[in-house]
């Protein structure tokens, strides 16, 4: 922890999962759930913090848990886990968040609130016009303001769209995927999918191009009344009172080596609608950070933090076993926060027996690997995570704990 009274080190993760295999092999013979060594290592390293944020990528309920890929929901002892490791406060604004539909969404917010777990991006009740739906957090005397928004819910694969209604539910930056009926009922048709087929075939031989229609997660769907809504609500956390606002984006597409055009747009729009910094997830893998200016920083995807892909389950060629935690410091001067350093750490997720991962830092692996051939390698990753992340092209660099920037 930051002992400086007016300073404060906040630390950011990439995506917390839970999939099937988890589920089932974190339950014991008495039928009960302890997710505990998941976590474990990372607490000594969340101690020199003053406020841990981490991307809870799935809903916590009390039955009906994770038994397909892609569709989520975990026990409350998996939250429990992620409170006693260390994290202050987790965001719910991603594609997930539906995957048990609005009755699963209202779970998650009562079980989290339950456990005092500190949530922000899905809402129980809709939120007053003077009001956000974020959390400001006053640490060592500085307001800090999160907020967390989302692309989407996976409305196109769970088919859970929300009313109008209900659209308050999920904080979104534009409407949910296919949420044209139209555009809906062409996608899900036999023709279209035969259609796509042929030119993306046809693509792959004269074009050499592996697709050319946008996946649907990628799509842009309908933005101005979502534009409204995050404008006002990034203005009414500053009128109560936040020194630095800082915004947990869920977006990108899956897997990608790069940054969506369309993510750097949304992130610009965001910025100059008055949020300091931008922690982006969603990717699955690392992607570099940028500094917007001087007291602005931009990460464009951390990485999973915790889950079992690039470990027990495909892809395994895109180093998704690795992820960030990335560290703002910031400083109070007088009526102004500035940002005085900022720093990251890579973590890489590693398998305990089939379905039980655990986050270790790279750092400590390295350390305690006493196997030559194997310690070249992890010293390999941890260069090209070191290149990727900073956007550089480095041959050598030093084994630390903490790159600072």
């Amino acid at each position: 922890m930051n002992m400086n009274k007016n300073s404060i080190k906040l630390t950011f993760t990439g995506d917390i999962m839970c999939d099937m295999l988890e589920i089932s092999a974190y339950k014991n013979s008495l039928g009960h759930y302890s997710f505990l060594e998941k976590f474990s290592s990372c607490e000594k390293y969340f101690q020199e913090s003053d406020f841990i944020v981490g991307n809870l990528e799935t809903p916590i309920g009390d039955t009906d848990f994770c038994s397909e890929q892609y569709t989520f929901n975990s026990p409350i002892e998996l939250a429990l886990a992620i409170k006693k490791c260390g994290i202050s406060l987790v965001t719910t604004a991603n594609n997930h968040c539906l995957d048990r539909g609005v009755e699963g969404l209202n779970r998650t917010i009562e079980l989290l609130d339950k456990i005092n777990l500190k949530h922000t991006g899905t809402n129980l009740t809709l939120p007053l016009k003077h009001q956000t739906t974020g959390i400001i957090e006053s640490i060592n005397g500085i307001n800090i303001g999160f907020l967390s928004y989302t692309y989407g819910t996976n409305a196109f694969h769970n088919h859970n769209y929300l009313s109008r209604k209900d659209i308050y539910k999920v904080n979104l930056y534009q409407e949910q995927e296919l949420h044209n009926k139209i555009y809906r009922r062409i996608y899900y048709s036999r023709l279209y999918k035969l259609y796509k087929q042929v030119v993306e075939r046809f693509a792959r031989k004269l074009f050499h191009k592996k697709h050319i229609f946008c996946p649907v997660h990628e799509r842009n769907e309908g933005r101005l009344y979502f534009k409204k809504k995050i404008k006002q609500d990034i203005a009414n956390m500053r009128n109560l009172g936040a020194n630095y606002i800082i915004m947990c984006l869920h977006a990108g597409g899956q897997y990608n080596e790069k940054p969506l055009v369309k993510t750097k747009k949304i992130i610009d729009q965001l910025i100059s609608y008055g949020v300091d910094s931008v922690i982006c997830n969603h990717e699955h893998v690392i992607h570099s950070y940028r500094k917007f200016d001087d007291n602005k920083i931009i990460t464009f995807s951390l990485g999973n933090f915790s889950s079992t892909i690039g470990v027990q389950i495909p892809p395994y060629d895109k180093m998704a076993e690795y992820s960030i935690l990335f560290n703002l410091y910031l400083l109070k001067d007088d009526l102004e926060v500035k940002l005085e350093k900022h720093s990251f750490s890579i973590v890489k997720n590693i398998s305990i027996k089939e379905g039980q991962i655990k986050t270790v830092l790279l750092y400590d692996l390295i350390n305690n690997c006493n196997n030559s051939e194997e310690k070249r390698k992890l010293l390999a990753d941890n260069l090209k995570i070191y290149n990727i992340f900073t956007n550089s092209r480095c041959k050598n660099i030093n084994l630390e704990k903490e790159y600072f920037l």
